[in-house]
């Protein structure tokens, strides 16, 4: 469930034709006593409830705080008249019950189907393939897999098929030549950083039938990387806290929702992204400070400061199609890109060039963890927001706008400018910085760009 209160304010019991007194030994579900039905000592069945309710923060233990932990001390007794935005991470809280000796299992099967169906859960029995990167991060994914995702999900019934990558594009491998991808499985998990998510689609995007895979199969993202960009931005739009649990929680749960996401061209390459595309001071942090990667997210802050310090400038021509209201109704942005990057702009798109010190285009909230780079994003409004510092910024100025990224303060300072376009065309004129799409670097100089709006569907629950 939701939370405590989920169950505890609907009737579970109505579908059941027997008395629920009589099915169970255990008396704390009915506030009554025990049942007196004699049970075959040689046999004896279980119902076990697994749930994980939201806990007030002040009773978390410090390694649910952390993430590390599935457990807490004990549940919060006020919980049901807490307000939902108060309420902490989420923590296990199963039970076990005793089933009675009856001749059917009738009445016991019809409680089961009426808690899945209050809790929300999936009806039928889901296949998920289950990518784990062991070197993403800190290198813990596979521990987190064994440790809490395995867990959550097989106690929600999901049958997971596990593939352990062992080298860069073993993702996309995969999934480019499995020709029974959409039959055998219902979803793709992924255990690792954001690359691992961008090796899946660069592989689906490669399939003559990838329209039906994307459209048929269901992603599920665990942050176990340095970034975690989508992870945080699921765990973020479901007004969820951002751990371990309660990524595996959105997806044991099965909703899902509808995601943006793009495809990017380059001279001689195509890519299909989820999160965001960088250029200028962000690709340089990205990019250059992979040489203290052991040092996790703390690397972000350390090149940070040493590229405002060293502030670059980068001059652009920057074209891109408003997203006006006749635009967004009309749809079809594929239709109105040009057909290589040789071929001119449409007359109907905007066309500057400028110096630019950042230039930062997004589908998500987050693109770590700790970045809120972009508030106004949403899953699936349909655009892309344009986050563009241009060069008349200075070093303080800048600095102030990086420090305001982790929480989203830097949206309304004066030198933050954010624009809403549905396709666009980046051509570099400065020689420096690189392409930077999801995180991994990509095929440098000219690059445009279109929105396929709703094009990924995510385990992610509605807030």
């Amino acid at each position: 469930s939701n939370d405590l209160g989920a169950l505890a304010t609907c009737n579970i019991f109505e579908p059941l034709e027997a008395n629920t007194e009589g099915i169970f030994l255990c008396s704390s579900l009915v506030g009554g006593e025990a049942s007196s039905i004699p049970l075959d000592a040689h046999a004896t069945a279980v119902l076990k409830i697994y749930s994980y309710p939201k806990y007030d923060p002040a009773l978390c233990t410090y390694g649910i705080r952390c993430g590390f932990s599935a457990t807490m001390d004990g549940p919060n007794p006020n919980i049901s008249e807490t307000k939902p935005e108060h309420l902490g991470h989420r923590g296990a809280r199963h039970r076990s019950f005793q089933v009675a000796t009856a001749e059917t299992f009738g009445p016991i099967c019809a409680l089961v189907r009426a808690i899945r169906q209050v809790s929300g859960l999936a009806t039928q029995r889901r296949k998920c393939l289950v990518f784990v990167n062991p070197k993403s991060g800190t290198g813990k994914g596979l521990h987190v897999y064994e440790t809490v995702v395995k867990k959550v999900l097989e106690e929600a019934g999901i049958q997971l098929e596990l593939c352990v990558t062992t080298h860069a594009g073993h993702a996309t491998e995969r999934v480019q030549n499995d020709a029974s991808l959409v039959d055998n499985f219902d979803g793709i998990i992924t255990v690792g950083g954001d690359g691992v998510m961008h090796e899946l689609l660069q592989g689906i995007q490669e399939r003559s039938d990838a329209d039906e895979v994307l459209s048929k199969l269901k992603f599920g993202v665990i942050g176990a990387g340095t970034g975690n960009g989508f992870a945080k931005s699921l765990t973020f739009a479901c007004e969820e806290k951002h751990t371990f649990l309660e990524s595996a929680f959105l997806i044991a749960k099965g909703q899902t929702r509808q995601a943006d996401i793009s495809r990017y061209t380059t001279t001689t390459k195509s890519y299909t992204s989820f999160l965001t595309y960088t250029w200028a001071i962000i690709a340089d942090m990205d990019t250059e400070s992979e040489v203290i990667r052991f040092l996790g997210a703390l690397r972000y802050d350390l090149w940070g400061v040493l590229r405002v310090i060293f502030l670059r400038k980068y001059q652009a021509r920057f074209s891109y199609l408003p997203a006006t209201e006749e635009v967004l109704q009309q749809g079809n942005y594929a239709d109105r890109m040009p057909s290589s990057l040789d071929d001119p702009v449409p007359k109907d798109w905007v066309v500057e060039e400028d110096t630019y010190i950042m230039f930062w285009v997004s589908h998500v909230t987050h693109a770590a963890i700790n970045t809120f780079h972009c508030p106004r994003s949403k899953m699936h409004d349909g655009v892309f927001q344009v986050l563009i510092v241009r060069g008349n910024c200075s070093r303080l100025k800048m600095a102030g706008i990086l420090l305001g990224l982790d929480s989203g303060g830097h949206a309304v300072h004066e030198k933050a400018e954010f624009i809403e376009c549905v396709a666009y065309r980046l051509e570099p004129i400065t020689v420096g910085s690189c392409n930077d799409v999801d995180g991994e670097i990509v095929e440098s100089g000219p690059i445009q760009a279109y929105v396929k709006p709703r094009g990924l569907g995510v385990y992610c629950l509605d807030p």
